[in-house]
C-alpha cells in the first residue's frame, strides 16, 4: 500500500489547493493519494468529485460520485445531488434528473434538487 505519511502529505497538499482555488490540482493529488490504495469512505471520494467538479472535469467528477455512492458509509441522497449537477453540466440532463429525484427525497436538499429538476425540465423544453 500507500506510505501513510506520503498519503497523508498528498491529502494535505490537496485540500491546500482546494482552499487556494486550485481544483484541477487538487483534484490530482487526491487521485494519486487513492491510487495505491483507494479509500472505503464515502467521503474520500466526495472530496475528489468535488475537485474534479470545480476543475471542469465532469465525467472523472461522476466517476468519482459513482465510486462515493459503492461505498458502505454513504450518503446517497448527497451524493445523487453532487452527482447530479456533474451530469448537468456535462449535458446527461436524463441522467442529472434521475440523480435528482433520488436527491429530493431528503428533506434539506428537496428544495435545491426542486429548482433544479425546474431548470433542466426547461432546457429539455428549448430542444
Amino acid at each position: 500500500g500507500l506510505d501513510l505519511c506520503d498519503f497523508g502529505l498528498r491529502l494535505g497538499r490537496a485540500n491546500l489547493k482546494m482552499k487556494r482555488d486550485d481544483p484541477a490540482g487538487a483534484a490530482a493529488d487526491f487521485a494519486a493519494a487513492y491510487e495505491k490504495d483507494p479509500p472505503d469512505r464515502a467521503d474520500a471520494w466526495i472530496m475528489l468529485g468535488e475537485a474534479h467538479l470545480r476543475a471542469v472535469q465532469y465525467k472523472q467528477a461522476i466517476a468519482a460520485y459513482d465510486r462515493a455512492m459503492s461505498c458502505p458509509d454513504r450518503a446517497r441522497t448527497l451524493i445523487s445531488m453532487k452527482r447530479a449537477e456533474a451530469k448537468q453540466r456535462c449535458g446527461d440532463l436524463s441522467g442529472a434528473l434521475l440523480d435528482l429525484e433520488i436527491a429530493r427525497t431528503a428533506p434539506g436538499l428537496r428544495e435545491q434538487a426542486d429548482k433544479m429538476i425546474e431548470k433542466i425540465k426547461m432546457q429539455l423544453s428549448e430542444k
